[in-house]
């Protein structure tokens, strides 16, 4: 009878120390959801001749994506989205690293490929030694000419919507991920955007996202809905993207973490 007392009461204290433990971790997820959440721009940049918007929904307390946009000291804006192999603290801890890498870096440097060089060159030992690696874009863009300078490190390439055309285009250029390869060496695409343009920045987890039959939310859906709703401010096209996407998903749960970035160059651009 003791011996059975002793064992419920050993029971009863393994539990309430098994409940102490998951209570902080569950603090320490949100502390670094919290941190997380302070990475992302709370103030988007003022560009002239341009609009923007961005929004990024984890699927887990902390995530794997990456997303900054900033002015640099020659006033071009900066935007640069990514995306880390895996999920949870290790993702979010080299989300944390790239940021501040970038925000050393980006105001500046111009070269976009300078920046994914000296990316991969300084990551390349944790990704490694790690095992996991990282898709980067970043680009410049010069309100004063409407040019687009780009890098891409294995990304999904945005999606340029051209007034003239109507069209859809990805940006072409696209190099191997940071991490995979200590040599790589990134080069530079160059496009001018002109007045209606949208590009918009993404990564997989809208794309790869699956509904009840497994089916995927796919590209052609995105181009359709940005061909759909193009006459919209960037804020607006964003928010359809994702009301289409979770009519999708229904009930199933967004199984990966989807960050966009939306810029606009308006129509008339007034001289002050």
């Amino acid at each position: 009878m003791n011996d059975d007392k002793k064992t419920r009461a050993q029971l009863l204290e393994e539990l309430a120390l098994m409940r102490r433990v998951i209570e902080q971790s569950q603090r320490e997820l949100q502390l670094a959801n919290t941190i997380q959440a302070s990475l992302f721009p709370i103030r988007l940049p003022q560009v002239r001749g341009a609009t923007l918007a961005a929004t990024a929904v984890s699927a887990n307390e902390v995530g794997g994506d990456y997303c900054d946009l900033l002015i640099n000291k020659n006033n071009r804006l900066v935007i640069t989205i990514g995306d880390v192999m895996g999920k949870g603290v290790p993702a979010a801890l080299l989300v944390a690293m790239t940021y501040a890498f970038v925000r050393n870096y980006a105001f500046d440097i111009d070269s976009p490929a300078q920046i994914a060089n000296t990316l991969n060159r300084s990551l390349f030992p944790q990704l490694d030694f790690a095992q996991q690696f990282l898709t980067f874009f970043y680009c410049t863009y010069n309100p004063e000419n409407r040019e687009l300078i780009y890098s891409n490190a294995g990304h999904n390439p945005p999606l340029l919507y051209r007034a003239a055309t109507k069209d859809c285009e990805a940006l072409p250029v696209r190099d191997f991920f940071i991490g995979g390869r200590l040599d790589a060496e990134y080069r530079e695409g160059r496009t001018v955007l002109n007045p209606g343009d949208i590009v918009l920045f993404y990564t997989d987890g809208i794309k790869e996202g699956k509904n009840k039959q497994k089916e995927q939310f796919g590209l052609e859906r995105i181009i359709n809905l940005l061909q759909e709703n193009h006459i919209y401010d960037p804020a607006s096209i964003q928010e359809m993207i994702s009301c289409a996407f979770v009519e999708f998903l229904g009930e199933e749960p967004q199984s990966d973490d989807v960050t966009m970035i939306v810029i606009k160059i308006e129509r008339q651009i007034l001289n002050i």
